[in-house]
């Protein structure tokens, strides 16, 4: 891996560095914010120009720094773990969830254990705002462990990837960033039409976002 500092950006007069980072194995181009920095990753093969115009095009500074200030709670917990915004209390070790009784203590277990089930739920839920919001794109949809992000959009793959520690939280945050990701299809940044784009069928949004960048559950 290469790291290195190739710009700075200012934001409310405020000057913050934007750090590369290439990976090998990297398909795409992504940008976060931490510790006062922009991080911008992408494969070693793409040039430092093409990666820093993708980020310039699509730069969300408010975006990106509030996301970096969302306080992550843990849904597991010594009595129990939150499901669906619910806490469900153990018993003898186990949790039910999806009509059936699973051990919780150990997180890769249970996520194991219940990943075909919530892929059935957010597949569902997926299926539900395409009509909705009459999306024609024929999305597949992948799962995944992931403490970056709770969704993504690829226009490359047609593909939209949910975090599975959503099923942690209640079904309005869940909405939230499927509709997010769908919004995506029409338009592809950050900017006022794309949120625009959002509250045609989520009005709720920025509410249900706000919990969800709260560490909040329910």
């Amino acid at each position: 891996m290469i790291v290195k500092e190739i710009t700075q950006v200012e934001y409310l007069g405020k000057k913050y560095p934007v750090i590369l980072k290439n990976f090998d194995n990297q398909k795409t181009i992504r940008l976060y914010f931490k510790n006062d920095k922009f991080i911008l990753t992408c494969n070693r093969f793409v040039s430092q120009t093409n990666a820093l115009n993708v980020m310039l095009k699509d730069l969300d500074y408010k975006g990106l720094i509030e996301k970096s200030k969302s306080t992550i709670k843990d849904p597991f917990k010594e009595d129990g773990v939150y499901f669906l915004g619910n806490f469900i209390r153990n018993s003898d070790g186990l949790v039910n969830v999806f009509n059936k009784f699973v051990p919780y203590k150990d997180k890769k277990i249970f996520y194991k254990l219940i990943k075909k089930d919530v892929y059935k739920f957010f597949n569902d839920r997926l299926n539900y705002y395409k009509q909705v919001m009459n999306i024609k794109t024929n999305y597949s949809l992948h799962i995944k462990d992931v403490s970056s992000i709770y969704g993504s959009n690829s226009k490359k793959t047609s593909s939209i990837t949910l975090n599975i520690s959503l099923i942690h939280h209640s079904i309005g945050e869940i909405d939230s960033v499927i509709v997010h990701e769908l919004a995506h299809d029409r338009v592809r940044n950050h900017s006022n039409a794309f949120y625009n784009e959002i509250l045609k069928y989520f009005p709720d949004y920025f509410e249900w976002d706000k919990k969800l960048r709260r560490g909040e559950f329910k």
